[in-house]
């Protein structure tokens, strides 16, 4: 009885010792296989020549460039041609653009020619040092009003910062930003608070006229919108619009900040202070673009140049002056009024009864279903 007993006492110990020795093997040939050759070694590589390779180069892909320095200035001149090649010219009236040898001095209008839109967020978004306007267009040769741009930089809107509080996917972060509410943090993004951040015309110092004067050969007004993945741009703007008037409009219309600053560009050039009204469009998205040929706004050219990323200033400069010629075309509808399109009236948030709001580490649970096939795209 006695003998019994042992044996299913060592049966019981020889089954946990084996199914040990399986786990570890797994664990050691596979998890840990690499910390395990650091540590001891994997034995010597056996190298085998194949003589009827002999002849052949191994070296598939032939560097094109022979250090970083070389490679990076190679990618500088890339991301400047993409940008160049991409930007499309919506308007043209008499010729306003290119400028000439003779137009130079300009005045660079709108908070966005201070704080361009470089990329989207998410997966887009970059961390580096790209150029901005003022760089960009002073390289080119043109002297700017440096006066209205450092009225923008130093602008509360510019320069206060603003905390907040977001989920992400990492859970519930403290964030901060200065300019527009637009953030873009660990695999999500928010909207908050002011997302135009135009500055009001009331703001505008009347000491500020006396410099349109000598830069006035064109007023380039820079229009700009963000977005990206990790969040919808906002179809109601009644949570982040700073006027009554423009809480019932979209995130792709004009606010009345900025619908007031292209008429005070407009009075500078009806009082022969600024010869011409170039627009910048600064944005991924399609805005809504009938503003453009309001004479309200008196708008001579028009081009539309999306994110510009890195070294895409440049490329807006050299288009400004025509050594680039602006042959991009739109791959987007521009239309008048997004509220006339039949996806808007079904573009909304809506949401699964049944989810517990958590989808692989992210707030979620919501869903847009597209109800008009291939006639209309998302």
């Amino acid at each position: 009885m006695e003998s019994k007993k042992s044996t299913r006492i060592w049966a019981v110990i020889a089954a946990i010792v084996s199914i040990l020795a399986v786990v570890v093997t797994c664990v050691l040939t596979g998890p840990l296989y690499t910390v395990m050759n650091m540590y001891f070694g994997k034995g010597d590589a056996v190298v085998k020549k194949n003589p009827e390779a002999a002849n052949l180069d191994p070296e598939y892909y032939k560097p094109a460039h022979a250090d970083a320095d070389s490679l990076t200035a190679a990618g500088i001149e890339l991301a400047e041609r993409v940008e160049a090649e991409g930007i499309v010219l919506l308007k043209n009236e008499n010729k306003a653009l290119p400028l000439s040898d003779s137009e130079k001095n300009v005045s660079l209008f709108g908070r966005t020619s201070v704080d361009p839109i470089y990329t989207g967020a998410g997966s887009a978004a970059t961390e580096s040092s790209p150029v901005d306007y003022k760089t960009a267009f002073e390289n080119e040769g043109f002297k700017l009003n440096t006066d209205l741009y450092n009225f923008y930089a130093q602008h509360k809107i510019s320069t206060e910062v603003i905390r907040t509080k977001m989920m992400t996917g990492m859970g519930e972060m403290d964030v901060e930003y200065t300019g527009r509410g637009f953030i873009s943090s660990m695999g999500t993004a928010l909207f908050t608070g002011d997302i135009i951040a135009e500055v009001p015309n009331s703001d505008y110092p009347d000491s500020l006229k006396d410099s349109f004067k000598k830069y006035g050969d064109a007023a380039i007004v820079v229009i700009g919108r963000v977005g990206g993945e990790g969040c919808d741009l906002p179809t109601d703007m009644s949570g982040h619009a700073t006027a009554d008037e423009d809480k019932n409009k979209t995130y792709l219309e004009l606010d009345s900040r900025e619908i007031d600053m292209l008429r005070y560009v407009k009075a500078q050039k009806d009082a022969g202070v600024v010869k011409k009204i170039v627009v910048v469009l600064n944005t991924a998205n399609a805005l809504e673009l009938g503003f453009l040929n309001d004479a309200d706004y008196g708008i001579d050219a028009a081009i539309w140049v999306g994110c510009i990323g890195d070294q895409g200033a440049n490329a807006v400069a050299k288009v400004i002056d025509g050594t680039v010629n602006p042959s991009g075309r739109t791959v987007d509808t521009f239309v008048y009024d997004l509220t006339k399109d039949p996806s808007y009236v079904n573009f909304e948030d809506t949401y699964y009864s049944n989810v517990d709001g958590s989808i692989g580490g992210y707030e979620s649970g919501c869903f847009n279903e597209y109800e008009e096939g291939i006639y209309v795209g998302y």
